[in-house]
C-alpha cells in the first residue's frame, strides 16, 4: 500500500483497494480532476420524469457523438415517417421511380401510376421498387408466354376445322364484335372468341338479324372441310349423281364440283379424280 494511506484517519479508506492505485496525493488530485471534466461530457440516458425537450436534446447528443446511428421514426407521425424514408433514399413522389421493363415489356399507364403510388406509400427506395416491379413483370411474361402459345395453337386447329371458310366465319364473327361488342379489343380475339361470335352471327343472319351480310359482292360462301367431306361422302353415295354418268349433261359440272369440295376438304389434296364419272 502506498504510504500516504497511513495519514488517513477511515481505516476503510486506508484499506481501500481503489486508492492503492494512486502513488500519492497529487496523482489521486489529478485522476478526480479528470473525472469531473468527463461528467459534462457524459451522456446521461433521461429518466421517465424527462420532458419531450430533455429527450430530445438526449438524442441529439447520441447522434452528435454516434452518427452511424439511425434513430427509429415514430411512424404514427407523418413529418417523422416521411423524414425516415427520405433517409432511406425513398423519393420525394412516386413519378422519380424508374421506368422498368423487362424485354420492352412494361405495365400500362394505368397500371404503372397504382403501382408506383402504392410503392412510394409503402416507402420503398429505388432498388426495392426496381426489383418487385421486375418481379412481377417476369411473372406476367411467363404467364403472357403460356397463354400466348396455348392462343396460337387453338387458332392453328380453328383454321384446320374450318379450312377456306376461315376469312368467312371470322369476318362474321367481327361484325357481330363491331355491332355488339365493341368493347372487346380486336386483340382479344382468340380462336375460342372467335368461334363462339361466329355462332352468333350465323344464327343472326339465319334469322334475318341486322348484322347485315358479311360477304362481298359475287363472294360465295366458302365450306368448311367437315362440311365438303359430308356432302364428298353423299355424291360418293349416290350413284345416280351426275358424276357417275358421263353421259349426263351435268356431268362436267359434277366434276367441278368434287374438285372443289375436295379442296375445300383439303387444299393440299390432289385435284385429279381416281374415278371421273365412269358409269352409265
Amino acid at each position: 500500500m502506498p504510504d500516504w494511506l497511513d495519514g488517513l484517519e477511515d481505516d476503510e479508506l486506508k484499506g481501500n483497494e481503489s486508492l492503492a492505485n494512486f502513488e500519492d496525493v497529487g496523482a489521486l488530485a489529478k485522476s478526480y480532476l479528470e473525472t469531473k471534466s468527463m461528467v459534462g461530457k457524459g451522456l446521461f440516458v433521461p429518466t421517465e420524469n424527462a420532458d419531450d425537450e430533455q429527450r430530445a436534446a438526449f438524442y441529439d447528443k447520441v447522434l452528435e457523438q454516434a452518427p452511424s446511428l439511425m434513430m427509429r421514426p415514430n411512424m404514427e407521425n407523418d413529418d417523422a415517417r416521411k423524414a425516415f424514408f427520405k433517409s432511406l433514399g425513398v423519393p420525394e413522389d412516386s413519378s422519380k421511380y424508374e421506368e422498368v421493363k423487362v424485354d420492352d415489356i412494361g405495365f400500362d399507364e394505368d397500371r404503372d401510376t397504382a403501382i408506383r403510388k402504392a410503392a412510394h406509400e409503402a416507402g420503398l427506395t429505388p432498388a426495392q421498387y426496381k426489383s418487385v416491379v421486375t418481379g412481377m413483370l417476369e411473372f406476367d411474361k411467363g404467364g403472357l408466354g403460356e397463354r400466348e402459345t396455348e392462343n396460337m395453337e387453338q387458332m392453328r386447329e380453328l383454321k384446320l376445322e374450318w379450312g377456306m371458310a376461315f376469312d368467312d366465319k371470322k369476318a362474321i364473327a367481327n361484325k357481330v364484335r363491331d355491332t355488339f361488342l365493341d368493347f372487346i379489343p380486336e386483340a382479344q380475339m382468340d380462336a375460342r372468341t372467335i368461334k363462339a361470335l361466329n355462332t352468333i352471327g350465323a344464327q343472326l343472319i339465319e334469322g334475318e338479324g341486322n348484322i347485315g351480310d358479311h360477304r362481298h359482292e359475287g363472294e360465295d360462301d366458302k365450306l368448311t372441310p367437315a362440311d365438303a367431306l359430308k356432302m364428298i361422302d353423299e355424291i360418293m353415295g349416290n350413284t345416280e349423281h351426275p358424276y357417275w354418268n358421263s353421259h349426263d349433261p351435268r356431268h362436267d359440272d359434277a366434276l367441278k364440283e368434287m374438285v372443289d369440295l375436295r379442296i375445300a376438304a383439303d387444299p393440299t389434296a390432289s385435284t385429279e379424280l381416281a374415278r371421273a364419272g365412269f358409269g352409265t
